[in-house]
């Protein structure tokens, strides 16, 4: 009868334990993802004070006309509350025409303090969204990459995640990047800081 009952135990106890393993795993993933490529995170994060607006459809390249390109993600891996990292954001023109007039703005939650933009010496403006870069005319073939280092706030609570976005405006259209989400431990997100597409 002894057996039994500690047969029974076990077999409940290595149910549980299953049970917290798979949560634990899936914590971050949305059905239909493989947890082991999480992307989003299931914390409301703190997001920028703009709302990030629907993505616009690509438009199909105009012969002769230009199309620019634009990708955000970030060095994260583990930040604490007063921590740094670095959003890179690359921008370019895979089209035959010049991207007239464009410009770079990168949002950010409130929490998050802008430190500086690289290349040294890039014209910025600090916004309470965030950052806009003007780049003028994106020649055909031509890419820009950009880094903004960022500090966390102090007052970041642990498990918080850090939501931000850019859109890359020229003459005649505009692309909206990917939300990049970076967590603050106990959250954990992949080194990209798990890119989403936006609603």
């Amino acid at each position: 009868m002894g057996k039994r009952r500690s047969a029974f135990v076990w077999a409940v106890l290595g149910c549980l334990a299953l049970g917290l393993l798979a949560s634990a795993q899936g914590a971050w993933a949305q059905p239909g993802q493989d947890a082991a490529h999480q992307t989003v995170p299931t914390a409301t994060p703190v997001r920028p004070p703009t709302p990030a607006p629907p993505r616009p459809t690509p438009a199909q390249p105009v012969p002769g006309g230009p199309a620019p390109y634009l990708h955000l993600e970030a060095d994260a891996k583990g930040v604490l509350p007063g921590g740094t990292f670095r959003y890179r954001a690359t921008v370019g023109n895979a089209g035959e025409g010049a991207a007239s007039q464009a410009r770079l703005a990168l949002y950010l939650p409130r929490v998050l303090t802008l430190l500086g933009v690289e290349p040294v010496g890039t014209p910025v403006e600090v916004t309470e969204e965030g950052a806009v870069v003007p780049l003028g005319d994106l020649a055909p073939g031509q890419e820009v990459a950009l880094g903004f280092q960022v500090q966390v706030g102090r007052e970041v609570p642990l498990g918080a995640v850090l939501e931000a976005w850019a859109e890359l405006a020229w003459a005649g259209g505009r692309l909206v990047s990917e939300a990049v989400y970076v967590a603050l431990p106990p959250g954990a997100l992949p080194v990209t800081g798990g890119a989403h597409p936006l609603p």
